[in-house]
């Protein structure tokens, strides 16, 4: 990516692939050997989120234009059989400012996606920030779907989203923002399903870390949910005042991803400057130990800091995008 950081990765499970996306303004849609198929420049844009609908090989993306801070859209790349295309024109929204997050959804609604918006209301200083449902099978064009509800109830920026991926769960996910607060939401229900955390007194919402998250992921069992307030948490959904498991980190999370029932990847957005050999870890939860992910080189501890990170398990393989534009894989065995 031209020496610029991956923002998102996402994987094509029927071609065994990944596909990335960067600050130079590409999306790159590679083969298994990890040599490139094709693609996409969008300049003056570039695309800061993406998602893929593994039954119907479609890649859901949130675009930016740095030029035009309040012009937002959303483009979606279909499987034509030998390459992948865009599907109908980009969408836009006029209320749209910035769609930071996107999660497409999966079991009986999959197909369908989440977007995560921020609307322009007339007044500069105020925003609003909802969760967008959206339906593309059911409408006659990309560009012309309109969500079928809106999700209320953050204040702030929502930074990511992810599902709860238990089978007798398909209609549950969770959402996370700038001022910390994480809330869970059933698809069927407007209002949040419950909110992660102690109550913030002077606000009256619950609040599940002090500063900005960046990652929330989830397995069967538990969401992890990590910022810069230097916090992994795991949470049992089931009980969302306190986290099962706290783990400290020496730096601001970039990113998290859940591995497998008691490991975690950690990526670690160093300070300005710093030099850390501890950028990439895996987090033992049954143990909280802490372990540098090394490179095969001399199996030196890696330095390199990473803006993405993508668990495939069917791989056994954690993919890593860089702030210098690299794709890097690392692979695991005998995790539990």
């Amino acid at each position: 990516h031209a020496a610029k950081s991956i923002l998102a990765i996402t994987f094509d499970e029927s071609r065994r692939a990944a596909i990335t996306c960067g600050r130079d303004g590409a999306i790159h849609f590679w083969n298994q050997d990890f040599s490139l198929l094709h693609s996409v420049n969008l300049q003056p844009q570039y695309c800061c989120a993406m998602d893929i609908s593994p039954k119907y090989r479609t890649v859901y993306s949130c675009l930016y234009t740095p030029d035009e801070p309040s012009f937002a859209s959303c483009a979606c790349y279909a499987w034509s059989g030998s390459s992948w295309a865009q599907r109908g024109s980009i969408l836009t929204r006029p209320e749209w400012k910035i769609v930071p997050a996107v999660k497409a959804l999966q079991g009986p609604r999959e197909g369908h996606f989440l977007l995560a918006e921020q609307h322009s209301s007339g007044n500069p200083a105020v925003a609003k920030n909802v969760i967008g449902y959206y339906d593309p099978i059911s409408a006659p064009s990309f560009d012309k779907i309109s969500p079928s509800t809106y999700y209320y109830e953050h204040a702030d920026l929502i930074t990511c989203l992810a599902l709860w991926t238990s089978a007798q769960q398909a209609d549950i996910f969770f959402s996370g923002s700038k001022d910390g607060v994480v809330h869970m939401w059933d698809t069927r229900i407007q209002t949040p399903a419950a909110t992660f955390g102690t109550t913030d007194a002077p606000e009256g919402t619950g609040r599940a870390h002090d500063a900005f998250i960046t990652s929330l992921d989830a397995n069967e069992f538990l969401l992890l949910s990590a910022g810069y307030d230097r916090k992994c948490l795991f949470w049992d959904p089931r009980k969302p005042q306190i986290p099962v498991l706290s783990i400290p980190m020496e730096n601001q999370v970039a990113r998290a991803a859940m591995m497998s029932r008691n490991v975690a990847a950690v990526a670690l957005s160093s300070p300005p400057n710093a030099v850390t050999s501890r950028s990439l870890l895996t987090v033992e939860l049954t143990t909280g130990v802490q372990t540098a992910a090394v490179v095969s080189e001399g199996m030196r501890a890696s330095s390199t800091r990473y803006m993405d990170l993508r668990w495939v398990p069917s791989e056994s393989a954690l993919y890593a995008g860089s702030t210098v534009g690299t794709l890097d894989v690392y692979t695991f065995v005998a995790l539990q």
